[in-house]
């Protein structure tokens, strides 16, 4: 994977292909994954802040709880209409057919 210098990348996981190996698994913006040298990367957690929470400073250490609120606090009302509200909780999307312990599943997998 090819990134810029100051470009935020999300850290996945150390490579265990090679015995200490000096590489680590990252994702950029985009969603490429690649490998990245250690050296490359520094440790400085970069809080993810909410643009849609307009008074107050919501932010969040990983991209789940981001999207978590997201799902249940910004788009709830919008997602819970195209999907069904009575158990089984199934996906909607055919190819999916994921089936989840509750509605607030549902929406978060959906989501």
């Amino acid at each position: 994977l090819q990134v810029e210098v100051k470009e935020v990348v999300t850290f996945e996981r150390m490579c265990e292909d090679h015995k200490n190996c000096e590489f680590a698994f990252v994702r950029n913006a985009v969603s490429a994954k690649g490998l990245v040298p250690l050296g490359h990367i520094c440790d400085k957690i970069v809080l993810i802040g909410c643009a849609l929470c307009y008074h107050s400073n919501v932010e969040f250490h990983t991209e789940e709880d981001y999207m978590t609120h997201l799902c249940l606090d910004h788009f709830y009302k919008s997602l819970s209409c195209f999907v069904k509200k009575l158990e089984p909780y199934l996906c909607p999307i055919q190819s999916c057919g994921k089936r989840c312990n509750s509605f607030e599943d549902l929406i978060l997998h959906y989501g």
